[in-house]
């Protein structure tokens, strides 16, 4: 969430004046004492000036100080001022002087009233004292001022001398005509709650046009970003939606919302004037990425539904109906829809929903009525992301193991449940998609789950590489697979002869062989941190039914005649 404010045709003042100000030079001397006194937290007097110059009289050591006072690198009290600590970084110190000077400086809320860049004047005597004009205004006094055209220059004003009085306002000065044309570019990231502006343009140094490209290192105002974008929520937003400060987010509603905000939950908006107090005014106001989400829980259905209705029509694989409630989950958890709970049809519910779309309609029905085991009726009930489970976790009826989306199991129930009281000797686990921190995490939990079964069980895992570059197999190899192989590799190149459910192969001490089929993966559940074989992980919802042996695709089949090959 961001802003780009411009304020544009800065006013440039260009004078000529008599002044006292500092010039920062390189002085290693006051570099020691002033680092000495921020290593002492800030404060330097003379016991610390007796330690980095040794030999110098308690006089002496008082003298320097004085002379530290009146250089403004430490206060009355001896605390570092911002000259002193940038004396103490960089070694250069601010060495005064007084003469007549040639000022480029604006005045605005934003940059403050500041020299942009200032040269030395010859001090010869000048004829034109008619022409004495009261300043413009006088720019903030000590207050470090980098040159917007030379950089290495770095200034001060200590003040600005009168004949007639000591106060700073009654100081006259010489105006010069100048075409400088300057703007600020000021950035306000909500998102991140920094602000940085820059000065930008150019300044008339010669008095005849031709302008010097500014050259401006970004700088930030105190400013409270989460308070600010708030304030403009409630008093210019508010036809588009209601803010919510709790989650940072507009609540909108759903209808004459494009593709691109019902997926990334990302809004541009435009403000036609928008206040920053003590700023000002900005007039065309876009303010970027603003955080959106449903107003409703009738909001939040068809936001829902509209997101599953374009994977499923962009993506004509058939999905089982544990894939669905999978992909259904993947597209609320985590969003803005998930608090308001919606639901995913029963099966049947669905298919009539879906009944003007062919394809997308067969994706759906295809995979349960052609089903080789017949499913349990809860895997067809309506799906609620965000209610509690309707069953138990880890539950295990006949041959069937499922665990409820939300639910919080150990990898250690699991794996016990699936294995039963059998001692495993080897197991193999094949599912396409293993990758990424949380993927690896559970992945080795569930070796670690096996292996305190038995110790010495061997492991081999199937598995597709990781299209976006990481070595995804030599990971599983390092969390203690004993073999990890490609689909291509196990099953050949041809994808129609690649698996695509996901399977967990098991054979006992005794050689009795177990197989799971499973819809979705043993290793879709969030980990969280650090976590251990005993930690409850979140599920994402999880079933798996025994298969018989004989009725797995070849290249898993050899698995149990002796290994594939």
């Amino acid at each position: 969430m961001k802003t780009e404010l411009v304020v544009p045709d800065i006013h440039v003042e260009c004078f000529a004046a008599l002044a006292e100000t500092s010039w920062f030079e390189r002085r290693p001397e006051l570099q020691l004492l002033c680092h000495a006194a921020h290593a002492e937290g800030g404060l330097l007097n003379e016991v610390t000036i007796k330690k980095v110059l040794p030999g110098v009289s308690d006089a002496g050591a008082v003298n320097i100080l004085s002379w530290c006072r009146m250089l403004r690198i430490c206060d009355d009290k001896g605390g570092l001022t911002s000259a002193g600590e940038e004396t103490a970084a960089s070694g250069n110190a601010p060495i005064p002087e007084q003469g007549v000077y040639k000022f480029w400086a604006a005045s605005h809320p934003i940059l403050g009233s500041r020299i942009l860049h200032l040269e030395r004047l010859s001090s010869d005597p000048d004829e034109r004292v008619e022409f004495l004009q009261p300043l413009p205004f006088v720019p903030d006094r000590n207050c470090i001022f980098p040159s917007v055209i030379d950089p290495t220059i770095r200034v001060t004003l200590r003040s600005v001398c009168s004949n007639t009085a000591p106060d700073d306002q009654s100081a006259r000065c010489i105006i010069f005509d100048n075409q400088s044309n300057c703007s600020i570019r000021w950035v306000l990231d909500f998102s991140e709650e920094r602000n940085y502006w820059r000065l930008e343009g150019g300044l008339d140094l010669e008095g005849k046009g031709a302008l010097r490209q500014v050259k401006h290192e970004k700088e930030k105002v105190e400013l409270n970003l989460r308070d600010l974008f708030a304030d403009w929520a409630f008093r210019y937003l508010g036809s588009v939606g209601r803010w919510d400060s709790a989650s940072r987010r507009i609540a909108i509603p759903f209808s004459g919302q494009s593709e691109a905000v019902q997926e990334t939950f990302l809004k541009t908006l435009k403000i036609p004037s928008a206040e920053v107090p003590g700023f000002g005014k900005f007039e065309d106001v876009t303010v970027d990425d603003i955080p959106v989400g449903p107003a409703s829980s009738e909001d939040a259905e068809r936001w829902a539904r509209a997101r599953l209705d374009r994977r499923i029509a962009s993506d004509s694989t058939f999905k089982t109906r544990s894939d669905l409630r999978s992909l259904f989950a993947f597209l609320v958890v985590g969003t803005p829809l998930e608090p308001h709970q919606p639901v995913l049809p029963d099966h049947s519910s669905f298919l009539v929903e879906l009944r003007n779309q062919p394809r997308a309609f067969w994706s759906v029905a295809a995979p349960v009525d052609l089903s080789p085991k017949e499913l349990d009726s809860t895997e067809l009930e309506p799906f609620a992301v965000g209610k509690p489970p309707s069953a138990k976790p880890t539950s295990r009826r006949a041959n069937r193991v499922q665990i409820p989306f939300g639910s919080k199991v150990s990898m250690e129930r699991l794996v016990k449940t699936m294995v039963a009281d059998r001692t495993p000797v080897r197991v193999l686990l094949c599912d396409r998609y293993i990758r990424g921190a949380k993927n690896l995490a559970c992945l080795n939990l569930l070796i670690k789950s096996l292996r305190a079964l038995n110790h010495q069980v061997v492991i081999e895992v199937i598995t597709d590489p990781d299209s976006e570059g990481s070595d995804n197999i030599g990971l599983i190899r390092t969390l203690g697979a004993n073999r990890a192989r490609t689909y291509e590799n196990a099953f050949g190149s041809g994808r129609k002869n690649q698996p695509h459910d996901r399977y967990l192969l098991i054979i006992d001490g005794e050689s009795k062989p177990l197989a799971w089929q499973m819809g979705n993966s043993p290793l879709d559940a969030d980990p969280g941190t650090e976590p251990t074989p005993t930690t409850p992980l979140i599920w994402r919802d999880f079933a798996a039914m025994t298969t018989e042996p004989e009725t797995l695709p070849h290249g898993l089949a050899l698995f149990f005649g002796g290994g594939a090959r």
